[in-house]
Formats: C-alpha cells, structure tokens, sequence
C-alpha cells in the first residue's frame, strides 16, 4: 500500500504543470508599456522547463507578435485584455486565400508546434480602423480585375500563379506588403 502511494504520489509530482505569469517576467497589466518582451520570456522559460503554462492574468496588455512553442497552454485569463496595434510586420511563409506565399508574421503563432492550446476567457483584439488606414482599404472592382483587399500586386501575384509555373520569389515580395497578418496561425 505504502509503495503504491509513493508511486502514486510521483505520478502527480511528475505530470504537475509549471506555469509562468506573464507578471513575473516584468509585462505591467495596465497598458501603459508594452508586454511582448514578457510573454516572449515566459513562454522561452516555459520552452526551457519542457513546457507549461503562460498565464496572462486580468489586465490591459498592449503587444507585438507573439510566438509560441511546443509543450505550451498559452492562458488569457478572463479579464485581460491582449491588445495588438497595426504595425508593419516582417514576413514569413503562410498561406492566404489558400495560396502559399509570403505574409507578415502572425500575432499569435508559431511553426512545426505539437501539444499547444490557446484558451482562457480573457480577450485578443486589434482595431480593424487602424489596419485599414495602414494597408489601405479593399480595391474597388474594376472592367479587368475582381478587385481584391489586397490590392492589384496580389491580383497580379494571382494571374500569374494561375500558368501553373513556378514564379519567382519578388513576384511574392511585391504583394507581402499589402498582407495584413493573421491574427492566430499556426504551421
């Protein structure tokens, strides 16, 4: 009995999760600077430990792109608010409109993940307002083009893959400035 609750006991000790609150890692939960560099933090110790927990707790959050990683319960507490403002984003591969191309990296994501949840009931938001004075509203339907809201460099990105023929990456550089990113997105 005595050996069946040591092995018990170490089974629990063994699967207790570490987490890793964004606060301790210096993000400040009332907007008034901004916390990437904190979730990026924890979520690197978080990567060292073998995986865990983030947790954002409640609060105001203004942030940049955030990567995640395998092992990783990414918690956004209810009452934190996780803000993204519209800002030009370097570029990596994706997919849009089920193309692969060039796009700006996402606000939450990361490639070649296993074991990741994203969940709490705290909130991610941006201001579409503020990306469209960025990038520029959908192009207007004209007598040759569909129209698009990523402008004519896509559209012509488009016809092009349309050949069928392997098209040279300045044909994608042309177009991924007009990408807005991907608000969650993952590889």
């Amino acid at each position: 009995m005595l050996l069946s609750f040591i092995a018990l006991s170490a089974v629990k000790a063994w699967c207790a999760e570490s987490v890793f609150n964004v606060l301790n890692y210096g993000a400040h939960n009332d907007g008034s600077a901004p916390a990437t560099d904190a979730i990026r933090a924890a979520i690197q110790a978080a990567k060292t430990a073998g995986g865990g927990t983030v947790v954002v707790p409640p609060g105001n959050y203004v942030c940049g792109p955030i990567e995640l990683v395998s092992n990783l319960v990414f918690r956004i507490d209810a009452g934190a608010v996780l803000r993204f403002p519209a800002a030009r984003l370097p570029f990596a591969s994706g997919r849009v409109q089920g193309i692969e191309c060039l796009t700006p990296v996402p606000l939450i994501g990361g490639s070649d993940l296993e074991n990741v949840t994203i969940t709490g009931r705290g909130t991610i938001t941006t201001d579409n307002a503020d990306w469209t004075r960025l990038f520029g509203g959908p192009q207007p339907k004209t007598a040759t083009s569909a129209g698009s809201a990523f402008g004519p460099e896509w559209n012509r990105l488009l016809e092009l893959l349309q050949k069928k023929t392997p098209q040279p990456e300045s044909e994608y550089l042309k177009a991924a400035p007009l990408l807005r990113p991907a608000f969650i997105r993952t590889r």
